[in-house]
């Protein structure tokens, strides 16, 4: 049972984590680049404010180390507007189509 826990812990876990790393920020243009093409403005709004969340946390850790809650609390805020500003826009979009 140990061998189990260290192939899955040890070697799976962190590739599955190294793959999403790069799949994630690859998803979210992706994303943008739809909305662009359908010329859904809330939509391109909600993938930059994702993909500018990313690029923050992944900076602001390295030079904000000394106050990680402003960093956390920055971005889940970032989060909050990028949702709401989709819900928004997704329920006029559909209100008036």
């Amino acid at each position: 049972m140990k061998e189990v826990y260290d192939i899955l812990f040890g070697t799976l876990l962190p590739l599955l984590k190294i793959v999403l790393s790069f799949l994630y920020p690859l998803l979210l243009l992706i994303g943008c680049i739809v909305c662009w093409k359908r010329s859904f403005k809330v939509g391109i709004i909600f993938f930059l404010l994702m993909i500018s969340n990313e690029i923050f946390l992944f900076y602001g850790m390295n030079y904000f180390i000394q106050f990680p809650s402003i960093v956390t609390s920055f971005s889940k805020i970032l989060l909050s507007a990028a949702f709401l500003i989709l819900i928004v826009g997704l329920y006029r979009r559909k209100k008036f189509d």
